[in-house]
């Protein structure tokens, strides 16, 4: 069987199960970083939140760098209600603070405000939104009317890999398939591949969920996207792979 490379641009984060699954269907998976988080610069910020939450009934977690951001510091807060963006954020929650979070939401952040909306026992409380820097969507003005206030706290921000490393990475690689965890990864990408000739028409472009597609469908380099998965953790990113490369054989 041959072995084509993918590329996952990603951290290189990967649990061998999913690398292994992928070879079985001739897929070997290349993380390429493209961003870079800093979580120490915001760590004070975090501590700082969480000295004065007596009327904090809930913490929220929208991604994984912020259940990490979070274990970095220490803080108990398990008496709190937690929710989760997603089931690979709740993993991350058992895995590194050890509880599974009381709620969570899987199909992105419109479906959480509703939750957080109709849940009866926020009104008149508040709750901790765990974000990163320049975050463009939080749900402050969405709950305000409901009664639920919502204290944006920074614990972490981005910065792009430099274009050199990503090039190095990719040199001599001619991949069957390209995968994007999220928006900041298409803008860099394409940036970096910019006037490299670098060819889109011959690989398959997949995102890990909609608001993804949706930026490499607007991307002029791109202008698809051919699958994303039913659920937007790994085990969702593993079955559409191997649905999709297997109806190609």
């Amino acid at each position: 069987m041959n072995i084509d490379p993918i590329l996952f641009f990603s951290n290189p984060n990967l649990p061998e199960e999913i690398s292994s699954s992928l070879r079985k269907i001739g897929l070997q998976v290349l993380c390429v970083p493209v961003l870079e988080t800093n979580y120490e610069k915001h760590e004070g910020n975090v501590k700082k939140a969480f000295e004065n939450i007596q009327k904090v009934k809930a913490i929220v977690f929208p991604s994984h760098r912020s259940v990490l951001a979070l274990g970095r510091t220490g803080i108990n807060v398990r008496h709190l209600k937690w929710y989760a963006l997603r089931e690979s954020t709740a993993n991350v929650c058992l895995d590194i603070l050890s509880k599974i979070p009381e709620v969570t939401v899987k199909k992105g952040l419109p479906e959480l405000i509703d939750t957080l909306r109709n849940d009866t026992d926020l009104i008149g409380s508040q709750i901790i939104f765990l974000s990163g820097y320049r975050q463009k969507v939080t749900p402050i003005r969405q709950l305000k009317e409901f009664d639920i206030s919502v204290r944006n706290v920074c614990c972490f921000s981005t910065s792009s890999v430099y274009k050199t490393d990503i090039l190095k990475t990719l040199k001599g690689i001619t991949p069957v398939a390209c995968v994007f965890f999220n928006v900041a990864g298409v803008r860099i990408v394409c940036n970096t591949l910019k006037n490299t000739g670098w060819e889109w028409r011959d690989k398959c472009i997949f995102a890990t969920e909609e608001t993804v597609a949706k930026a490499l469908r607007e991307k002029k380099e791109i202008r698809r996207c051919d699958a994303i998965p039913q659920d937007s953790n790994l085990e969702g990113i593993k079955q559409m792979l191997q649905s999709y490369f297997r109806c190609k054989c």
